[in-house]
């Protein structure tokens, strides 16, 4: 049977429409009203504001600090994070933001930035030898907790991935993703309650959400009647899109109020927004 490329492109493009993996416009949730909220509430928002190579399409920085303002977010991580990033960051946001903690790695840097002092924080590492993770104890007025920030392994590397290191199949790339959250996991103290946010770099068909539950766990997506692309990337006349941000959070002491996708900003990943509310039982 003689298939053509231009037919077989064609049946990919349609495959995909139909899978929701391909869009016409990933941006097409209406504007929300991010700065309201109710008072005991805490918002936390994860956005990969990608690192900004000149040569990227996605590089207008000023259109992604505009929609971190818009999120207005308690305490927000980031990925991708590079050394000039940190001094856009600190310099637009830094009165609003006045405690954070970086790890500065072209391409692969996370921070965490809070209107709240951290009062402790650890490095985690992964023998994966790629992509990182924070974990910072938050001391707010609703409580305190820790908050965990993970940037997992994608499925093609970029130009600047350690030469040890080659592009992964998705079967692979998924595994190594499985062997860095329990690494991450084992790093992680669980004497305060805990929520674990960013890019894990894989939809809701890769994560293991069953892991996660299984450690009482609950997915803050769940909330959403159906689920907001969070990823983009612009292919012919096309978007690829995708759901690769997530936030979860123990269901024993936290309570999901309210979860939003900002769809604007310049990155390819727009921040995912969640406001929680303690449960009862804890106490400052």
């Amino acid at each position: 049977m003689n298939i053509s490329y231009k037919n077989l492109f064609i049946g990919i493009v349609c495959l995909l429409l139909l899978q929701g993996c391909i869009s016409f416009n990933p941006k097409h949730i209406s504007y929300q009203d991010f700065g309201s909220k109710p008072n005991d509430t805490f918002r936390i928002a994860s956005y990969n504001i990608d690192w900004g190579d000149s040569g990227w399409p996605h590089n207008n920085r000023l259109e992604t600090i505009h929609a971190i303002k818009i999120v207005n977010a308690d305490v927000i991580l980031f990925q991708e994070s590079s050394r000039s990033w940190k001094k856009i960051l600190l310099r637009e946001l830094g009165q609003q933001y006045p405690y954070y903690i970086f790890e500065q790695v072209e391409g692969r840097g996370i921070a965490i930035l809070s209107k709240f002092p951290i009062t402790t924080k650890k490095y985690l590492t992964s023998s994966s030898g790629w992509y990182p993770a924070w974990v910072g104890e938050v001391d707010t007025k609703w409580g305190k907790f820790s908050l965990a920030n993970f940037y997992l392994i994608p499925t093609i590397l970029s130009k600047d991935a350690p030469k040890h290191i080659k592009p992964y199949s998705i079967w692979e790339a998924q595994s190594i993703r499985t062997q860095q959250i329990n690494e991450y996991f084992l790093q992680l103290k669980d004497d305060l309650p805990l929520i674990i946010a960013g890019d894990f770099n894989q939809d809701t068909r890769g994560v293991d959400d069953d892991m996660f539950k299984e450690l009482g766990f609950g997915k803050a997506e769940s909330y959403l009647q159906e689920p907001i692309n969070t990823w983009y990337w612009p292919v012919g006349p096309f978007y690829v899109v995708d759901y690769f941000d997530h936030v979860y959070y123990q269901t024993s002491e936290f309570k999901v109020v309210n979860v939003q996708v900002l769809q604007e900003g310049a990155s390819d990943h727009f921040p995912i927004v969640v406001d929680f509310v303690f449960m009862d039982h804890h106490s400052k």
